[in-house]
């Protein structure tokens, strides 16, 4: 008897275990095929404290879409000061979206606007290129 609600139990929390794993799982790949739909341009930090892709190409006049996917162990921010694009924190497997119309040419510095590293922040820089 108590041999059976012992196996039941356990049964019952393998089952509200998988229950949450495959909703987290289903959310995540919703939010994904909702920035495709979008038409966002997903950024990544890399391992070596660098972005992917380290450079973006957009036009003057369209909005953009840029969501900062941080798939790293420690927090980074985005920001693009040429372009008035105001830094955030983005903590460890967070995501930020950021949206804006360039309304001027050039090439304009992206970084890491959160110390993430003693020595290897000043690498976490990338580039947007205004046609």
């Amino acid at each position: 008897m108590k041999h059976s609600k012992l196996i039941r139990e356990v049964i019952a929390i393998i089952l509200v275990l998988l229950a949450t794993i495959v909703t987290a799982k289903a959310i995540f790949e919703y939010e994904d095929h909702l920035v495709k739909k979008r038409g966002a341009i997903e950024i990544t930090p890399t391992n070596n404290f660098g972005w992917n892709p380290g450079v973006i190409r957009v036009k003057k006049g369209e909005l953009v879409k840029i969501r900062v996917n941080n798939t790293s162990a420690v927090s980074h921010g985005f920001a693009i000061p040429g372009l008035g694009v105001e830094a955030k924190p983005i903590y460890p497997g967070h995501n930020e979206m950021f949206e804006f119309t360039p309304t001027k040419t050039g090439e304009f510095a992206f970084n890491c606007a959160v110390v993430c590293d003693r020595n290897l922040h000043m690498n976490m820089t990338g580039k947007i290129i205004v046609e």
